[in-house]
């Protein structure tokens, strides 16, 4: 199967793309970087969008440290809907400020988005994660028959 990634195609014989692309962006206005964290994942068999969300607030909750969960929302972007939410956690001596995405591309795949920072995200910086979701434009070619992500 061929596999795309920014640099080019790789042949691999693949099951499921459950890569991870990290990004450090300039905080418009925020004073401090943001890192916005995309990865892939899949439903688990008869688990509909939000008991899915559910199991990963749950799983975050058991492996990070003074985990605080801020609650759900629905944000409808222009061409995705996602569940979408915040939480804070400690990581050492600094405490992260976190929004989650979780949008449904097909039946049983997902794609998971993260922008955190060590400092309260601010208004600049939610209206940055707002145009973020808002800005995604799937690529349906990446989408084949098989429903997996980055592949064709």
């Amino acid at each position: 199967m061929s596999y795309r990634i920014n640099e080019g195609r790789l042949n691999v014989a693949l099951a499921h793309d459950r890569s991870v692309n990290v990004l450090m962006l300039e905080a418009v206005g925020h004073g401090e970087p943001l890192t916005l964290t995309i990865s892939r994942g899949m439903k688990q068999p008869l688990e509909n969008l939000q008991d899915c969300v559910a199991r990963q607030v749950k799983e975050m909750s058991e492996q990070l440290e003074d985990f605080a969960w801020k609650g759900y929302r629905q944000h409808q972007g222009p061409r995705l809907s996602y569940t979408t939410g915040r939480y804070t956690y400690r990581m050492g001596e600094a405490q992260i400020d976190q929004c989650m995405a979780v949008a449904q591309l097909t039946e049983t795949h997902l794609l998971f988005l993260f922008l955190n920072s060590s400092r309260p995200l601010d208004e600049p910086a939610l209206r940055q994660w707002a145009h973020i979701l808002d800005s995604f434009e799937p690529d349906h070619g990446l989408l084949p028959s098989s429903g997996v992500p980055g592949t064709n």
